[in-house]
C-alpha cells in the first residue's frame, strides 16, 4: 500500500507543479499539525500541503475495542502509510475521492465516521467506508477480504470495482 500512495503523491506532485508551479492547495484546518502545511494560508484560508510519509505507527485496538470488530488489515495500512489532505481521481467510470489522513485528526475523524456508518447499517460493519464517489454514493472496503466498493445506500446495493485498496489507489 505505501508504494501504491508513493507513486500517487509522485504523479500528484508533478501535475501540480506542472499546471500551476507549485504544490496541491487545501483548506486551512487549524487542528492539524502544522508539519504537513507549506507556508501560510490564503486570503480565502486556502494552504499549500505536501504528502508526509508517515513515520508513526496508530494502533487501531481501541477503535476495534469500542466498535466491537477486526479492521482489515488494509484499512490499518491506509492510514498508516501518509498524511495528506487529497487521495482522489478516475477509476473506470467513477470520480472517487479518499478520506485524507490529517495530523493530529485523522483517527478521530475515522472514529465518528465508522460510528455514524454502524448506526446506519444495523449495527454492523461488514464494510469500511473510505471515501466517496463524485454522485454521493460511498466508497467502502469489504471487511473481510479487502475488496473495494461502491455502495449505493438508498438502493443496498454494493458493486465490486477493485480487489484491494492497493489496487485501486494504484489506477487512480
Amino acid at each position: 500500500m505505501k508504494e501504491e500512495m508513493k507513486q500517487y503523491f509522485h504523479k500528484l506532485l508533478q501535475e501540480w507543479k506542472d499546471y500551476n508551479n507549485s504544490l496541491p492547495k487545501s483548506s486551512w484546518i487549524e487542528e492539524a499539525a502544522s508539519f504537513i502545511y507549506e507556508g501560510n494560508p490564503d486570503v480565502e484560508e486556502y494552504i499549500f500541503w505536501k504528502p508526509v510519509e508517515k513515520d508513526v505507527f496508530h494502533d487501531f485496538s481501541d477503535i476495534e475495542k469500542k466498535l466491537a470488530i477486526q479492521l482489515h488489515h488494509s484499512i490499518k495500512e491506509y492510514y498508516n502509510s501518509y498524511w495528506f489532505f487529497d487521495l482522489a481521481g478516475s477509476y473506470l467510470e467513477y470520480g472517487l475521492e479518499l478520506n485524507p489522513v490529517i495530523p493530529g485528526i485523522e483517527l478521530r475523524d475515522f472514529y465518528i465516521s465508522l460510528q455514524g456508518y454502524k448506526k446506519a447499517h444495523h449495527n454492523e460493519l461488514k464494510n469500511i467506508p473510505i471515501g466517496m464517489e463524485c454522485n454521493g454514493l460511498l466508497v467502502v472496503v469489504d471487511n473481510e477480504n479487502g475488496q473495494v466498493k461502491i455502495e449505493d445506500y438508498e438502493t443496498g446495493s454494493f458493486e465490486v470495482i477493485s480487489k484491494s485498496l492497493a489496487e485501486l489507489i494504484s489506477m487512480l
